[in-house]
């Protein structure tokens, strides 16, 4: 392994208990040291103490390497592990403000960890496809696979991947039935019948949080679907939790430390998701502006926790209880009922009826967080389910998101 694998490899170790702010750094050219340091902060001593378990058992389990040694300074503020190539730091908030090592080593080159996160999500997705499918989506160029959003298979047509600036098919990929099937029997651990709940909706959810949309001959039965049959096409969606994606706007939907009710707008594909998730996410855990709270999460479609097996497979705090799979018009009075939330958290209000649960759950206490497909709050106003919104005056604030892919921005307007 070498010795920037093994950074990122820290680093994860350093992510899966919560570590905050990681960064990775390479000072090859800057000091004999190490060729990486790996930074880090922790909440509390306990913390940082895990955080360097986590660290030391994950490279001896995966890459066979221990620590030179293990430095603890002043009461166990910063704790360092010294693998050679690498050096870990893990500080508490304080000290990493006080000896500030990123401004100590400004001229080494900081390690895109978002890219890295991104390209082992995409390899994640492209571990349910069929072998020739994967070889070929693996063989795209570095900055396609990290700014994947789906894979998309159509029968007849080649494989395709959809980025920011649209679908790109892939050479030699033609799709067959057979191709679907395999990635179904996948995505299902091959037990259909164990998720024919949500495939008759048109989509399943993989472990890892990968939700599969599905298209094919529906099997009506009055207002309801009782499945699909001849399935023939899937899109793969490539969920990536982007950690700070809120906190930005997180000041602005406070008031007192608490949460104003707040729609999220954007065009189709512009964010809505990911930036509601890690709302609920700060929300949730609490931050230095804000006590935890108790949030209850709607996820009506498995975009948000993405729950397989009745885990969330997407962090969504610690503090929040998911409804799965349920319309938001029934999940909402179930949810007020049985978990007296202190916030709820829809995604995609669409209907008439989700509208009416909203205005309907104002009454109860409850703050709101909402996503609406909309490219502002005018044009918001101009459909009209997004009229009835505004004019039931349930909500403050509208976080607003512009632009695409890494030129996404999000700013904040108050609501009438």
């Amino acid at each position: 392994m070498t010795a920037k694998e093994l950074a990122v490899l820290a680093a994860k170790a350093l992510d899966s208990k919560k570590g905050e702010d990681i960064k990775i750094m390479e000072v090859t050219e800057q000091t004999t040291l190490a060729d990486y340091f790996v930074i880090c902060t922790g909440s509390s001593n306990t913390q940082i103490n895990a955080l360097c378990d986590a660290v030391e058992e994950r490279l001896e389990t995966e890459a066979g390497e221990k620590p030179l040694h293990r430095e603890g300074h002043r009461g166990g503020i910063w704790v360092l592990l010294d693998y050679g190539c690498v050096v870990v730091h893990v500080f508490n908030s304080e000290a990493r403000e006080f000896y500030s090592l990123e401004r100590l080593w400004s001229d080494g080159r900081p390690l895109d960890m978002t890219e890295e996160y991104a390209l082992e999500r995409y390899e994640e997705a492209c571990a349910l496809l069929p072998g020739r499918l994967r070889t070929a989506a693996m063989a795209e160029e570095r900055g396609r696979r990290a700014g994947a959003e789906e894979l998309r298979l159509r029968i007849g047509r080649p494989m395709y991947l959809t980025l920011p600036e649209g679908e790109v098919p892939l050479p030699q990929t033609r799709i067959v039935r057979g191709d679907l099937e395999q990635v179904l029997d996948r995505a299902t651990e091959f037990s259909r019948y164990a998720a024919s709940e949500t495939l008759r909706r048109g989509y399943v959810t993989a472990q890892g949080g990968f939700r599969i949309g599905v298209c094919g001959t529906a099997l009506p039965a009055g207002e309801d679907n009782q499945g699909l049959r001849d399935v023939s096409s899937l899109a793969i969606r490539i969920p990536r939790v982007r950690e700070g994606t809120a906190r930005p706007v997180l000041p602005d939907i406070l008031e007192e430390g608490r949460p104003l009710s707040t729609l999220v707008l954007s065009p189709p594909g512009g964010g809505k998701t990911t930036l509601l998730r890690d709302l609920v996410r700060l929300l949730s855990q609490g931050t230095e502006l804000s006590a935890p709270r108790r949030v209850a999460l709607v996820d009506e479609r498995g975009e948000l926790a993405a729950v397989h097996r009745g885990r969330p497979q997407l962090e969504v705090g610690c503090h929040t209880d998911v409804m799965d799979g349920c319309p938001k018009a029934l999940a909402v009075p179930m949810l007020l009922r049985a978990m007296t939330p202190e916030i709820i958290a829809l995604d995609e209000v669409a209907l008439p009826a989700d509208v009416e649960a909203v205005c309907a759950a104002a009454g109860c206490g409850a703050a709101l967080l909402a996503t609406v497909h909309a490219a502002s709050v005018r044009d918001l106003g101009e459909r009209p389910v997004g009229r009835a919104l505004l004019e039931c005056g349930v909500f403050r604030r509208a976080v607003l998101i512009e632009g695409r892919g890494r030129e996404r921005r999000s700013r904040v307007e108050r609501l009438p």
